[in-house]
């Protein structure tokens, strides 16, 4: 089994001692996961100050960029977990969602926290993407 973590430059640097991604390798497939992606700038600034939309849409654009330095993309994902602070605002997420993620759609959890990590972030997505090693 082979283990790889990555850290893409285009993506705001992780705080704390944590990689953006990492991934296996079992029986032919690499195994990606991602750690919790945020709507923030590459410098980490927030996008979209309290605009759901605008923050799903660049946590959608990081974790693009992130699947990419593993040799992955959105079609490659087959499970997504994505924490909101107002779960009343998920239609604002389903319509991000639509621009990224294409048919069939993965699997998926929703679910509200009280808060996250800083108190200007309203969404946090990570993903499990599957590739087929050549």
């Amino acid at each position: 089994m082979r283990k790889s973590a990555s850290t893409p430059g285009t993506v705001s640097a992780p705080v704390g001692p944590y990689s953006h991604s990492y991934s296996i390798s079992v029986g032919g497939a690499r195994i990606i996961f991602t750690s919790g992606q945020y709507g923030v700038d590459p410098q980490g600034k927030v996008v979209g100050d309290n605009d759901m939309y605008a923050q799903t849409r660049q946590t959608l654009l990081n974790l693009e960029d992130v699947l990419k330095a593993q040799g992955a993309s959105f079609e490659d994902v087959i499970k997504t977990t994505t924490y909101v602070t107002d779960i009343s605002r998920r239609q604002e997420v389903t319509r991000a969602r639509a621009d990224f993620l294409p048919d069939p759609l993965p699997t998926s959890t929703l679910i509200e926290v009280s808060k996250l990590v800083e108190p200007e972030y309203l969404i946090e997505i990570e993903v499990i993407a599957v590739v087929e090693e050549v």
